[in-house]
């Protein structure tokens, strides 16, 4: 391709919505350059135009231009011959291109859903773990009185910015490294702290594990505790995100009745065992029952 093709090119390409204007002028050259070489615009062997002429044809200043062909440089899409200038050196082998071996098989019975040995459908590229997990919320949870959904419009942004610009005046390098097994160790202290005052807790900082949230927690158990197939009981209603990690960690969920007192096993529960309980005892999930001591007890037995 000619020097001067390629410029008039690019810039009928920067000038649609794949490269966004907000996207830095660097990135935007170096996509539309990638995409020219990737779709066979621009051919292996291709020798691409002066990083000074091209930066005059796409008034941008040289600096753009190097950064974008620094990184196709980097990641093997060109390759720099020393006086002779920059060339395409993208290979892909005409397999990868082919649609199928078999001349019978058409392209729509390539993208239809696969079946796995039990006979369920499924999209290829996804396991079913990754089905069940990629559910969405909105498809779960009472909308639009969602619970436990925060108002961030309260969140005190302006203190929250002093104190944390007060902590970085004088970082301490401890925090930039993840040697802390289980999490940083002072806020692993001050919650084993908190825990024994305010809840009688008896345990010791080695006990207390910080993770991103409730569902890694849940994830961490599951994994921890259980073995594929296993039961679980779970409250009815219970909190979909914890339906989910459990399913996707492969277990038996058994579904167990709320009453006033929180979850209330009947004798036909008791007959199925479960290797795991989830239940929210403080303040049931979602409709926010405590569960008595009496009842506590029982799942404890």
């Amino acid at each position: 391709m000619k020097q001067l093709v390629l410029s008039e090119w690019l810039l009928t390409q920067l000038s649609q919505s794949r490269f966004p204007t907000r996207m830095p002028n660097h990135r935007r050259v170096y996509e539309a350059i990638r995409r020219a070489i990737t779709e066979h615009v621009l051919p292996s062997g291709s020798r691409l135009p002066s990083t000074r002429s091209l930066a005059a044809d796409l008034n941008l200043s040289r600096n753009t231009i190097l950064a974008a062909f620094d990184q196709l440089l980097d990641e093997g899409y060109v390759a720099a011959k020393t006086g002779s200038g920059t060339f395409v050196s993208y290979k892909q082998t005409d397999a990868l291109f082919s649609k199928t071996d078999n001349p019978n098989q058409t392209e729509n019975s390539q993208n239809a859903p696969t079946t796995n040995s039990q006979g369920a459908d499924y999209d290829i590229g996804l396991s079913k773990r990754g089905l069940t997990a990629s559910d969405s919320a909105n498809s779960h949870e009472v909308q639009p009185f969602t619970p436990g959904a925060d108002d961030y419009s309260r969140f005190p942004i302006a203190l929250w910015r002093r104190l944390l610009n007060r902590q970085w005046r004088a970082p301490d390098p401890a925090l930039l490294d993840s040697s802390h097994d289980g999490g940083y160790l002072p806020l692993r202290q001050a919650i084993a702290d908190y825990l024994r005052v305010s809840r009688a807790v008896n345990l010791t900082v080695d006990q207390v594990l910080i993770t991103s949230g409730t569902q890694q927690s849940i994830d961490l158990c599951a994994r921890l505790l259980t073995d594929y197939n296993d039961f679980v009981w779970v409250e009815n209603p219970c909190y979909w995100a914890a339906r989910r990690v459990l399913e996707v960690n492969g277990l038996q969920l058994h579904a167990v009745s709320v009453d006033k007192e929180g979850m209330a096993p009947s004798t036909e529960d008791f007959r199925i065992k479960p290797r795991l309980i989830y239940t929210t005892p403080s303040h049931q999930y979602p409709k926010g029952m405590v569960m008595s001591y009496g009842r506590r007890r029982l799942l404890l037995d």
